[in-house]
């Protein structure tokens, strides 16, 4: 069981949040009496979550950084990354939310292809490099496309392009040009 489990709190706090924070989008500021002392303060409200933030001056001057606005009716629909944190307060270690503009997550790179993908990529950037009068060429050498070539041969891409490579350099039966061919 967990502090925030047995005293829950109506308000967002550190703990409601994930390691490496949330990223959510801002609906609203509006002012609430919070504290013993019923003290009006800003909460900003979000739209995946429940609970508002009550906003201290800190988290105040993060939203006029991250919005270029000071006037907080401009804040709705703004996205916004909160976070939990240790801060000093008082002179003692407290957790604490904070709020900071949605760091950009890095992409994760397509996969490599593979198999008959693969041999097409490859296939595609020797081609490019090819001459006109090179490219003609390529369906009379291989007696068809590249990929009739390694299912006739059993071979991989590279020895097809290798063998290409090598038969450009011989003079061929027929010099007549033919037409562009794709991989299959």
């Amino acid at each position: 069981m967990k502090e925030h489990d047995v005293y829950p709190s109506q308000w967002l706090v550190a703990s409601d949040f994930p390691e490496g924070g949330q990223i959510v989008t801002v609906s609203g500021v509006s002012l609430a009496e919070v504290g013993r002392e019923k003290e009006s303060k800003p909460v900003l409200s979000f739209q995946e979550l429940d609970k508002g933030l009550i906003l201290n001056k800190t988290n105040w001057r993060n939203m006029v950084c991250i919005t270029k606005s000071d006037e907080s009716d401009e804040w709705t629909g703004v996205k916004v990354e909160l976070y939990g944190t240790k801060v000093q307060f008082g002179g003692e270690e407290v957790d604490a939310v904070r709020i900071r503009a949605p760091r950009i997550k890095p992409a994760t790179a397509a996969p490599a292809p593979t198999g008959a993908d693969a041999a097409k990529v490859k296939w595609g950037e020797f081609y490019r490099t090819l001459k006109p009068d090179q490219a003609a060429k390529v369906t009379a050498i291989l007696g068809g496309a590249p990929s009739a070539w390694l299912a006739k041969t059993g071979k991989s891409i590279e020895a097809c392009i290798g063998f290409v490579k090598a038969a450009l350099e011989m003079p061929l039966e027929s010099d007549e040009p033919k037409d562009e061919i794709p991989f299959d």
